[in-house]
């Protein structure tokens, strides 16, 4: 806190001018802290549908931090641990995948069948929603410019076809769902979809994911050096064949090191790493399991 008593002790207008910009400064930095978190509250009662969107555009700068990383899980377990949140889940990414060449009305007559769903709990709803609240305040403005453009009739049109079973009661309103979803989808080219997923939030999301797997503690610095070079990497290939390499080194260096009655399982090591090739579907494991296989030696 400042005090003001202070002024009455400077004896020099650069005295008074620099204890002048510092109160700006600060005044500055709450007033934007407060309109994040007023956005931020405002974000977190959003439809499901924009809850997704917004988190998973902020997603990409969250994994390079550890605290990114624990919401990143959070957020991930909030989903899985609530079946009406993991189906509506998976109705959105079903839709993320759909274009103009894809079979609309089967996929929306199937959604009840496949994908059912009763009421989204308001409990489950907000606990998503303060999730995305940190996220947002915790990013500040770089979590402004990731936010996407709400599509409020498409989310409403999504979340009463998975919510309600076709009947002669809701006819109309059923009918106007069916057709908001299918001209959102018809809409895009066969190579664009409604809700586009950048490639390097899919891959820092997987990876994160592989990561919990594997370890029940706060990931390393280096690990999280490993999922930024994954997730931003275009050179994939070689990106793998470099951990490869290194995991090749380091095992050839703990073979010159070992017992006489361990060669023959080091080399049967050596053979089945020299073995592995690159794999886009599998780089993520794959990366992982040369890593643990590397610090083990």
């Amino acid at each position: 806190m400042f005090d003001l008593d202070n002024i009455k002790e400077f004896n020099t207008i650069d005295e008074v001018e620099s204890y002048r910009k510092a109160i700006n400064e600060a005044c500055d930095n709450r007033r934007d802290y407060i309109k994040s978190c007023l956005k931020a509250m405002e974000l977190s009662n959003k439809s499901f549908g924009f809850l997704k969107e917004c988190f998973e555009s902020m997603s990409d700068k969250l994994y390079k931090s550890k605290v990114g990383k624990k919401l990143i899980g959070q957020y991930v377990s909030t989903i899985k641990n609530d079946k009406n949140l993991s189906n509506l889940y998976s109705i959105y990414e079903n839709i993320r995948k759909m274009n103009s060449d894809s079979d609309v009305d089967y996929f929306i007559n199937s959604i009840n069948e496949v994908f059912p769903i009763s009421s989204i709990s308001e409990e489950a709803k907000k606990k998503l929603g303060d999730i995305v609240c940190e996220a947002y305040v915790m990013l500040g403005e770089s979590a402004e410019n990731a936010i996407p453009t709400e599509k409020k009739n498409l989310d409403s049109a999504i979340e009463f076809i998975a919510e309600n079973k076709k009947s002669i009661n809701n006819l109309a309103d059923y009918s106007q769902a069916v057709k908001i979803i299918r001209e959102s989808i018809t809409e895009n080219h066969s190579d664009q979809n409604c809700f586009r997923q950048d490639e390097s939030i899919k891959n820092a999301m997987k990876l994160v994911s592989e990561f919990n797997k594997k370890y029940s503690k706060d990931l390393t610095n280096e690990e999280f050096t490993t999922i930024q070079k994954i997730a931003e990497n275009t050179d994939k290939e070689s990106l793998f064949q470099e951990y490869k390499e290194k995991c090749l080194n380091r095992l050839s260096e703990a073979k010159s090191k070992c017992k006489a009655d361990e060669v023959d399982q080091m080399e049967q090591i050596i053979s089945k790493v020299f073995g592995k090739q690159f794999c886009n579907e599998t780089i993520n494991s794959d990366i992982c399991n040369l890593i643990e296989i590397t610090n083990l030696f």
